[in-house]
């Protein structure tokens, strides 16, 4: 595996002076929910559902550490670190391999980091487990770059299965509940790169994007991550 760095809303996290030294659930299978089961007193076994497939929420946790630092330094970039994980609804975790596509998490933390302490002189660095959750895993995923500012992107869901979808832009806006039929734009107010999440039972679903131009690429990276 080539190296891998790790984005939160589009900010390396080792700006933090935080380093990630080993993921867990971030490329493994969401847990399968149980379909419905029942046991009759005259037959043998049970009887279960197994023609539904659908999955829980993703677990995340990340191996920690931080810079060595002064103790005012340190306590300085964990305030800064945690204020970045407490945004309002979800924020966007990325995934970047080095000579594969990246991938997208939206997520948001349970609330706990434990700080290990370990001092060295007037320096010290700190170990922590990190831990997010992705509560809708199932995911279709466009990359976007624009070049200039005020520049929109358009998705429209033309048919698939008659649910409610969710649509992450990538800078932070977001357009729940999408049903079939809709077509959603967004206009991003700065010139960047931007991972577009649409998330729900995307796997018979049928999607169209906005034609590409000279201000605008979109590229669909997954069609469907789970």
């Amino acid at each position: 595996m080539g190296k891998v760095n790790y984005y939160i809303n589009g900010i390396d996290i080792r700006s933090y002076g935080v380093h990630v030294g080993a993921g867990k659930g971030l490329l493994s299978l969401p847990e399968r929910k149980k379909g419905v089961s029942h046991s009759y007193d005259n037959e043998h076994g049970i009887s279960v559902d197994t023609e539904s497939c659908f999955v829980k929420e993703r677990k995340i946790t990340l191996s920690c550490f931080t810079d060595k630092m002064t103790h005012s330094q340190f306590l300085t970039a964990l305030a800064d670190f945690k204020l970045a994980l407490m945004t309002g609804g979800l924020f966007q975790l990325l995934l970047s391999i080095e000579g594969a596509e990246p991938i997208p998490y939206m997520v948001y933390w349970d609330g706990k980091a434990d700080v290990t302490p370990k001092y060295n002189g007037s320096k010290q660095i700190g170990t922590f487990e990190l831990t997010l959750m992705e509560p809708e895993p199932v995911k279709r995923v466009w990359k976007v770059v624009t070049t200039a500012a005020e520049v929109q992107a358009e998705i429209s869901l033309s048919s698939g299965p008659s649910k409610y979808y969710n649509i992450y832009w990538g800078d932070g806006d977001t357009d729940p509940g999408i049903t079939i039929g809709e077509g959603v734009s967004h206009e991003y107010a700065s010139a960047g790169t931007y991972y577009i999440v649409l998330t729900g039972d995307v796997a018979n679903l049928v999607t169209t994007t906005s034609a590409n131009s000279a201000q605008r690429t979109i590229t669909q990276l997954w069609s469907q991550l789970l």
